[in-house]
């Protein structure tokens, strides 16, 4: 049914051009052809096509801004883009530039047809329509075929038919939503088991997200922002998270009233999970797995921001393994290796409670941040410690205190109103410690 209608494809890359006009050639009765928006408008303007398929990135003119000038002229024309890239905020606005189809690059040949086939169906029943004495039973075909071209809905899925976005379309005056099926399986459920509007969003995203979500969303509404984006945490159907990289764009009214949003959801929790342990690796001794000295010196900073937020004293605990040379030197640098991640298994146990940290801050020296209500509650605290490492009973016969392994420590207490910075912190705790090893080793001492 293809052999009537004009096609207008507008195409900068030669050789793709020239191989979708060797197959459309044969398929429809006049083609032509423009390697630039500003040609394919002007070709529009003096053939009037049945249809117009145009790459997005073009010189002189790229794709949408033809589109918007050719939708200011003629709102019907139906309209296929093509693209080498899954561009989700280029795709959004051109849904709302009226747009009916979307094809990835390369093209596949099948495809184009059948979306040319099914986006042309209406148009030539209408020309039929007219020559036909069946006029009423094609009137009732034609209107059932535009509505189900016409709908948002459907338009949205052409648009998008091929990636992997979950989408979604919001009369934020109704509160009714569509939600697609992909979007729903991106969290785990069949698309009968979630009811298409708001509140299904609402409840599907992780609560502290949700804030965050809806403080965007605000932003967007009152026309801080342009476009809705923003990362964040849904609730799978079995109960783990999922991270999905949300977009969106906003319908306003002549007024500037929100009206309607459409957007995407993609799925990035591989990513998130693959930063988050790069990010891990960035700060974590590779020996031990405790934290680094890159992080102690990123957190001390906020902690002692916490601290002065929440009214909570704050201790810094420094440690160094006794006579640590001798014993590489004596045992081997691979017995020392073990002796260290022994250590740090209990250094670990010791800071289980939130907002307790223990790192490795260099060789065989290590730091444990803790709260603590007084310095002797956080001397009591160390000296536990100093007694867990030297129960670990780890031979070292050439130590002078000791026939196994002890730390030396030095201990100070921060208090929520005390104004130190954090030199002074891992100063005053360097001063302990080196007491501690002035006055016997295998002890804490206090610096206040």
């Amino acid at each position: 049914m293809l052999d009537k209608i004009t096609v207008l494809y507008i195409e900068d890359d030669i050789d793709i051009l020239e191989e979708i006009a060797f197959f459309l050639e044969k398929k429809v009765s006049t083609l032509h052809v423009a390697s630039n928006g500003e040609e394919g408008l002007s070709m529009f303007r003096e053939f009037t096509p049945d249809i117009i398929i145009t790459d997005i990135q073009m010189p002189k003119m790229n794709g949408l801004d033809m589109i918007a000038v050719i939708r200011e002229e003629n709102s019907e024309v139906p309209i296929i883009i093509t693209s080498a890239f899954n561009e989700s905020e280029k795709l959004l606005k051109a849904i709302n530039l009226g747009v009916d189809a979307y094809l990835l690059k390369p093209i596949n040949m099948a495809k184009l047809y059948k979306k040319v086939q099914k986006l042309m169906r209406p148009i030539i029943l209408k020309t039929e329509l007219e020559k036909s004495k069946t006029k009423l039973a094609l009137m009732n075909q034609l209107k059932e075929k535009e509505k189900e071209l016409l709908s948002y809905k459907e338009r949205m899925e052409y648009a998008f038919i091929g990636s992997n976005d979950g989408l979604w379309d919001w009369n934020v005056i109704t509160g009714e939503a569509y939600l697609s099926p992909r979007w729903k399986a991106i969290i785990g459920y069949k698309d009968s088991e979630i009811e298409n509007n708001i509140t299904s969003w609402e409840t599907s995203v992780y609560p502290d997200d949700l804030i965050l979500a809806k403080e965007e969303l605000h932003r967007v509404f009152t026309h801080e922002k342009k476009l809705y984006k923003i990362e964040f945490r849904q609730i799978h159907k079995d109960g783990h998270l999922v991270w999905v990289l949300a977009r969106g764009m906003v319908k306003f009214d002549k007024s500037g009233k929100p009206l309607r949003m459409i957007g995407t959801h993609i799925d990035i929790t591989e990513k998130k999970e693959v930063q988050q342990k790069l990010e891990k690796l960035s700060v974590t001794d590779s020996l031990t797995k405790l934290y680094n000295r890159r992080y102690f010196n990123e957190i001390l900073p906020k902690e002692i921001n916490r601290t002065k937020r929440d009214k909570k004293n704050m201790a810094f605990l420094m440690l160094d393994v006794d006579f640590f040379k001798l014993y590489n030197d004596n045992y081997g640098h691979a017995m020392g290796d073990k002796t260290l991640i022994s250590i740090a298994k209990v250094l670990i146990d010791f800071a289980k409670r939130e907002g307790d940290y223990a790192f490795r801050l260099g060789g065989e020296e290590f730091g444990i941040l803790f709260s603590s209500k007084t310095i002797e509650d956080a001397q009591h605290y160390a000296q536990n410690l100093i007694e867990a490492i030297e129960a670990l009973n780890i031979v070292h016969e050439y130590s002078i205190v000791s026939r196994v392994v002890t730390f030396s420590a030095g201990l100070m207490l921060k208090k929520y109103d005390d104004d130190l910075s954090t030199d002074d912190i891992y100063k005053k705790a360097d001063v302990a410690l080196y007491e501690a090893k002035a006055f016997g080793r295998n002890q804490v001492r206090i610096k206040i």
